[in-house]
């Protein structure tokens, strides 16, 4: 599906997905900080700034030990943003791969004949980047990394298509053309520069939905994720309600926003992944907590009573509440709420 691009109040778009170009893909979650480092000196960044990518909090592993996301903090000076990073292809103990979930992308570039969009992208991890994603295979990849400490703007088509040049604009007031094949070669200052034409900086007319789409956003003190038995979904609840990704499209997580609820604050996700149970406290800390089940697909949802403590069985097939009067069993018939029991009175 294609969607126009959409904007955040400034001017950028949101997006989900990025990942490492696999030259430059840290194998352990211990080399993250390290590589980002050795990514923002290799481009030349002044440390005085004290700008640093890849900042690890917050881990959570899938059960199988598939995927890995933890909160990503970007670190300028005093200031911090955050986002969400997944490792994944995970081999003899090592993640491969590194996909950036809440990226911030700046430009989106269609190549001449239209079979390709380059774009510029800003991820937690990685600083930088170039990605490319092939329109009929449907495919995302990472191009290259630039690290942090300089900014990245008019990315532009040979109109043969057999390179890619953008302006690196240092932060000392150097602005230069840079050049990079689109196999991920770098033409450097003592290669003769590919000649041109080039194509104009122009953002594409249409867009993947993986680029367009809302992402939560992130805190360090958010979010609250717990992996489905689903292979490659997970959900999230922040301060903006809960949502649902599917990390297993290749470098294009899906985010779905389930309930816009900034009540919420607990969760537990069914054994067999389709359903969550939700307790919201609109009436603060302390009152009974409303408890509903939502469907984790449609996200409908069925009202199950007031009280505290929801959770599922191991077997998903109940869930137990209490309240001010007891404690009760609720059975349930797929997404339908059958019976009512109540186990104990005080």
């Amino acid at each position: 599906m294609m969607m126009p691009p959409a904007r955040s109040s400034t001017g950028r778009r949101n997006a989900v997905t990025r990942v490492a170009a696999p030259a430059l893909a840290p194998k352990s979650c211990g080399l993250l900080a390290i590589t980002a480092l050795a990514l923002s000196t290799i481009c030349g960044m002044s440390w005085a700034a004290v700008e640093r990518v890849g900042l690890a909090h917050s881990a959570e592993p899938s059960a199988d030990g598939e995927y890995l996301v933890y909160t990503a903090e970007w670190r300028r000076g005093k200031t911090s943003d955050y986002g969400l990073t997944l490792l994944t292809n995970r081999r003899h103990g090592r993640y491969s791969t590194i996909c950036s979930l809440s990226p911030q992308i700046h430009e989106t570039v269609p190549s001449p004949d239209g079979s390709i969009i380059a774009y510029l992208a800003e991820d937690f991890t990685t600083g930088w980047g170039i990605y490319l994603y092939r329109v009929n295979e449907e495919v995302a990849h990472g191009l290259m990394w630039m690290g942090v400490g300089n900014k990245y703007e008019d990315l532009q088509f040979s109109s043969d298509m057999s390179h890619l040049r953008y302006r690196r604009d240092a932060r000392f007031g150097v602005t230069e053309w840079q050049y990079v094949t689109l196999d991920g070669r770098i033409i450097f200052g003592d290669q003769p520069e590919p000649e041109g034409p080039w194509t104009p900086a122009v953002e594409a007319e249409a867009v993947p939905a993986f680029l367009s789409q809302a992402y939560p956003t992130i805190s360090r003190a958010d979010p609250d994720i717990r992996w489905s038995s689903i292979k490659g979904i997970l959900f999230l609840r922040n301060e903006q309600g809960m949502w649902r990704c599917d990390v297993r499209a290749p470098f294009q997580p899906q985010w779905t926003m389930l309930r816009d609820d900034d009540a919420i604050v607990d969760f537990a996700v069914s054994s067999d992944g389709t359903s969550l149970l939700l307790q919201t406290a609109p009436a603060g800390e302390g009152a009974l907590r409303d408890i509903t089940l939502l469907d984790a697909e449609s996200g409908a949802l069925v009202d199950i009573g007031r009280g505290w403590n929801a959770v599922f069985s191991a077997d998903g097939e109940s869930l137990f509440y209490s309240d001010l009067k007891g404690f009760y069993e609720c059975a349930l018939d797929g997404k339908r709420v059958r019976t009512w029991a109540p186990v104990s009175h005080p």
